[in-house]
């Protein structure tokens, strides 16, 4: 991905955080003290543009400081059996977030700078997500079983008919609407939007037009299958050819374009139980991982500073 796109993301980014975030002067001071480990303001800060970016539509400090405390909560759990990654595992997974958005590890890093955030901080967060993932692993193992009668349920209740599933690659583009945009604004930026769906042609071509227009943001390509799709989307989806886009649709970040990269279909009911048993096994993991957290965070001693 080019500097130059960087910099459109970035700019973006910035916009849809609608924050005036600083990393200086009390900043540094502490917000909550976590078994005796300090979260600062700055942190505060610098994890709320780290969730803007990564698609929260609705952050609130509370919200931001609760997911501090919760990662040091579980690195403390985390250290009394050993389990801290190396920084080898951090930057592995550091290199794989820039690799999905087409950069090397040096311009992701000039990527986040430019939308406000450290390097530092979203390898904080990522070492954060890696220990709790060994924990948990530890605990209740990498996948929990689940039975035939649970995925039959689980089916009739999505109401998945198809005979066969198909994986959509789909990428989306933001045309930003900074909020407090008249309804003129608003209605040109949806005409923006028209245009740019009229005169795409596939993924790789829209990068590069979206480098010509203003303020549009472009998440990285993303996979998503029949069964994780509702009956209404499946059918608009199912109709639209590689190549082509779905409506522009107003969201809380803009108008959204989403574009359709490409289309695999898998045979029959075989592929669809197993994808909606991994489902339901991801989900009682889950389940349980948050009540575990629970736990811990109950007898964690934490002190709010002023």
């Amino acid at each position: 991905m080019s500097g130059r796109l960087f910099r459109r993301i970035a700019g973006a980014a910035v916009l849809m955080a609608g924050m005036a975030l600083t990393a200086g002067g009390a900043s540094a001071q502490v917000a909550v003290m976590v078994n005796g480990k300090p979260v600062t303001h700055f942190e505060v800060e610098q994890r709320a543009k780290i969730m803007q970016l990564l698609g929260h539509k609705q952050i609130d400090r509370k919200a931001v400081l609760r997911d501090l405390i919760d990662d040091q909560v579980k690195l403390g759990f985390a250290r009394k059996y050993g389990l801290v990654p190396s920084e080898d595992q951090v930057d592995q997974q550091y290199s794989a977030m820039a690799q999905r958005i087409g950069a090397n590890p040096a311009g992701f890093g000039e990527f986040l700078q430019r939308a406000g955030i450290s390097p530092d901080s979203m390898k904080a967060q990522i070492r954060a997500n890696l220990v709790w993932r060994d924990v948990m692993a530890g605990r209740i193992g990498r996948a929990m079983q689940v039975s035939n009668e649970e995925v039959d349920a689980a089916i009739a209740k999505k109401k998945i008919v198809e005979v066969q599933a198909t994986d959509y690659t789909i990428q989306t583009y933001i045309f930003v609407v900074a909020r407090g945009t008249p309804p003129a604004g608003v209605a040109k930026r949806q005409a923006e939007a028209n245009a740019f769906r009229n005169r795409f042609s596939s993924c790789e071509a829209a990068a590069q037009v979206a480098l010509q227009l203003r303020d549009v943001a472009v998440r990285p390509p993303i996979i998503r299958n029949t069964a994780d799709l509702p009956t209404s989307v499946r059918e608009v989806m199912a109709k639209t050819p590689v190549g082509k886009t779905l409506p522009p649709q107003i969201s809380a970040n803009g108008i959204e374009v989403i574009g359709i990269c490409d289309k695999k279909a898998f045979g029959g009911d075989a592929y669809i139980r197993n994808e909606v048993r991994e489902e339901l096994s991801t989900a009682e993991m889950n389940k349980r991982a948050e009540a575990f957290l629970a736990q811990l965070r109950k007898s964690a001693v934490i002190e709010y500073r002023r």
